[in-house]
C-alpha cells in the first residue's frame, strides 16, 4: 500500500519541480551589494550549459574571477564570479543562490568588470559601433580620456587538419582569439586602428615628421596591440584627435 502511494505521488512531484526549474530564467542574485538601488537585486538571464569538451575554449578569461555588473539604470552588483564568452559575445555568471551558470541578459547590462590576477581589472562596455552595424557588442575599454580606445575580443573557429586536442580526442577545429581595435572620437564617430609603426604614423599623413619626433621623445617602441593604449593616450594628450585632425586616414 505504501509502495503504491509513493508511485502515485511521483507525477505530482515532477509537476511541482518543472515550473521551479523554469523560473531560473529570471533568477535572483544572492550577493548583490547595498550600493544597488534595485530593491529586489534582480538580474535576468538564461541558463548556460557548460561543457568541457564543447565550449571550454569560448572564454576570454582563463577561469572564473570576481567582477562587477552595472545595469543600464545604474544598479551595481559586485563580487560575482564572471567570465566573458568571446565566441558568442555573452557575459556568463555563476549564481550562488541557485548554484548555476547563467548568460546575463545583455539588454540589462551597461558595463562589467572582471578582476584577473596578474592582469588587473578588465573593463567591458556594451556599445553599438557604426562600423559593426546596429547590433550591440561587448568591447574591452583599454583607454578612456578625450577619446576612448575599445577592443573587440572575438574567438573564432577555424577548420584545421586532424589533431589530438588537450583532452586526447581527435579534432579538426581550432579556436583563435581575434582582436579588433577601435577609437571612439569626441564627436562620437568611430575609426578602426591597427597595430604597427607604419599604420600608426599613417593615421596623420600630414604630420608624419611630428609623429616620429613625438614617438622618439617619448621612447615609444611598442607598436603592437599591447602598446596601442599608450600610443592612443599620447596622441590624445598631444591633441592629435582634436577637431582639426579628425580626418584620419588608415584608421
Amino acid at each position: 500500500m505504501i509502495r503504491n502511494t509513493i508511485f502515485a505521488l511521483i507525477p505530482a512531484v515532477l509537476m511541482y519541480i518543472k515550473p521551479v526549474a523554469g523560473q531560473l530564467d529570471n533568477f535572483y542574485w544572492s550577493d548583490f551589494t547595498k550600493a544597488s538601488n534595485y530593491e529586489s537585486g534582480k538580474l535576468t538571464g538564461n541558463k548556460y550549459v557548460y561543457s568541457i569538451v564543447k565550449n571550454s575554449d569560448f572564454f576570454y578569461q582563463p577561469d572564473w574571477f570576481k567582477g562587477t555588473v552595472t545595469t543600464l539604470d545604474g544598479e551595481i552588483h559586485s563580487e560575482i564570479s564572471l567570465r566573458y564568452d568571446a565566441f558568442n559575445d555573452e557575459l556568463v555568471a555563476y549564481n550562488t543562490h541557485v548554484k548555476g551558470l547563467f548568460v546575463v541578459d545583455k539588454y540589462t547590462v551597461s558595463t562589467f568588470t572582471v578582476d584577473v590576477p596578474g592582469k588587473g581589472k578588465q573593463i567591458f562596455r556594451k556599445a553599438s559601433l557604426d562600423l559593426m552595424g546596429k547590433r550591440e557588442h561587448y568591447f574591452e575599454v583599454l583607454y578612456e580620456g578625450g577619446v576612448t580606445l575599445m577592443r573587440r575580443n572575438r574567438i573564432v573557429e577555424r577548420k584545421v587538419s586532424l589533431y589530438k586536442n588537450k583532452y586526447g580526442k581527435l579534432d579538426n577545429r581550432s579556436y583563435d582569439l581575434m582582436l579588433q581595435n577601435f577609437v571612439l572620437l569626441n564627436d562620437q564617430t568611430v575609426r578602426r586602428i591597427f597595430p604597427g609603426r607604419k599604420s600608426v604614423i599613417n593615421l596623420f599623413p600630414d604630420r608624419k615628421k611630428d609623429l616620429r619626433r613625438l614617438f622618439r621623445r617619448n621612447h615609444i617602441q611598442d607598436y603592437s596591440i599591447e602598446g596601442l593604449p599608450r600610443i592612443v593616450m599620447l596622441l590624445d594628450i598631444e591633441g592629435y584627435f582634436s577637431n582639426e585632425h579628425q580626418k584620419l586616414q588608415g584608421l
